[in-house]
């Protein structure tokens, strides 16, 4: 995906984030796209490309963490300095859809963002 490793100084937090991601994905009480199956934390945006849409949210979303690849090689994971975990997986387990999840340690309240699990959908 073109993203390396930073070193500490350089590390954002979520919050430098949301400006860009808020920029290029509507937000509707905390959460992107529409709500999914299963949990209302479960979320899909539909786009033409969906794999290229999720890399590019990931992008977004993960900017100046530090990545790496999943143990079991099937996504990136990228680690922010306040703690925000965003992982990408190509395939999802449940649909085999592209996904997204914002794993969030900071308050919420603050960030006005949520915990969530989005998939790409194909229009």
């Amino acid at each position: 995906m073109g993203m390396g490793s930073r070193s500490a100084k350089n590390l954002h937090k979520f919050i430098d984030n949301i400006p860009s991601l808020l920029g290029k994905y509507k937000c509707n009480n905390g959460f992107f796209g529409t709500k999914g199956r299963g949990r209302r934390f479960t979320r899909n945006i539909y786009a033409k490309d969906a794999i290229k849409e999720a890399k590019c949210f990931f992008e977004l979303a993960g900017n100046g963490g530090v990545f790496k690849t999943l143990d079991n090689g099937r996504g990136i994971v990228s680690k922010l300095e306040d703690g925000t975990v965003i992982s990408f997986r190509k395939i999802s387990t449940s649909d085999g859809t592209p996904v997204v999840e914002i794993n969030i340690r900071q308050s919420k309240s603050i960030l006005q963002i949520k915990g969530q699990k989005i998939h790409f959908v194909e229009e």
